[in-house]
């Protein structure tokens, strides 16, 4: 199985991650998404994601965390964590899957948010493990 790559985006003592509602359940993750076969590196499966989630370009920089992912349908997959400064375009602007309509029963909703460091400590912001490392 393919790894995942995510995004830490961190400006002005602010997160940007992606608040999921699905079955009931309310949490945030870090943007990003799998690697796919015709990215040539992780580096370029990431800029492709953001693009898609997040609708700006940029620019990755060093691995900040990994960790396996606990999730059924990607179990097994390394989830690789970079830090990430956005270079060109608007953030809330992403036209990816997740923004297609596709079954909200299904799937759930996304949405793209700005959430202030202090402020993550008391969310459910997975993993948990890098949410208390960066908060």
């Amino acid at each position: 199985m393919n790894n995942g790559v995510r995004a830490i985006i961190i400006e002005n003592n602010k997160v940007l991650l992606m608040h999921r509602v699905r079955a009931g359940q309310e949490y945030w993750v870090f943007p990003g998404g799998g690697v796919e076969a015709d990215d040539a590196s992780l580096e370029d499966a990431l800029k492709r994601e953001c693009l898609e989630e997040l609708g700006v370009e940029v620019e990755v920089g060093d691995l900040f965390f990994e960790k396996p992912s606990l999730a059924p349908k990607t179990m097994g997959r390394m989830e690789l964590f970079y830090n990430c400064k956005i270079i060109k375009g608007v953030v809330g602007t992403g036209t990816g899957p997740e923004f297609s309509g596709r079954d909200i029963n299904k799937y759930g909703t996304y949405k793209v948010e700005w959430r202030s460091l202090d402020e993550i400590k008391n969310m459910t912001v997975y993993p948990l493990e890098l949410r208390d490392k960066i908060a």
